[in-house]
Formats: structure tokens, C-alpha cells, sequence
């Protein structure tokens, strides 16, 4: 519940951008992320479980077979 909370106000504050496209039946999302040197980079065509481990774990990597709870939930 708290990693879906973070990722609405990510949306909000305009670190998470929807890109208005699907794959899979999947959102797919940009994702703005700042390292410590204060570099923001971009990362883009992500999914929302790629998105809910990058708030769980603070690094990002693209892992197609990363679902959200709810889309694994709905498959089993």
C-alpha cells in the first residue's frame, strides 16, 4: 500500500510522467531520476512494476517481468 501512495505523489510531483502509451496492455511511463551529483537523467518506456522496485530498492533497472502486485494477482 505505502510503495502505491510513493508512486502517486511521484506522479504528482512530476518525477513519474505517463507517456500515453501501452505495450502489453501495460502504462508505460517516463521516469526522472537525479543522482548524487545532481544529474537528472531519463529514463523512458517503463512500467509501473520497473518503477514500484526502483521505490523499493532506489536503483533502476529495466526487467519486463517486473508486474505490479496487482497485475500478479489478477494473472494467478
Amino acid at each position: 500500500m505505502l510503495i502505491k501512495t510513493i508512486f502517486a505523489w511521484l506522479l504528482s510531483a512530476g518525477v513519474v510522467v505517463p507517456m500515453g502509451e501501452q505495450n502489453d496492455e501495460r502504462d508505460m511511463y517516463y521516469l526522472y531520476v537525479t543522482n548524487e551529483q545532481g544529474k537528472t537523467f531519463c529514463f523512458d518506456h517503463v512500467y509501473k512494476g520497473e518503477i514500484y522496485n526502483y521505490i523499493k530498492t532506489g536503483e533502476f533497472e529495466y526487467n519486463d517481468f517486473l508486474y505490479e502486485p496487482s497485475v500478479v494477482q489478477q494473472k494467478n
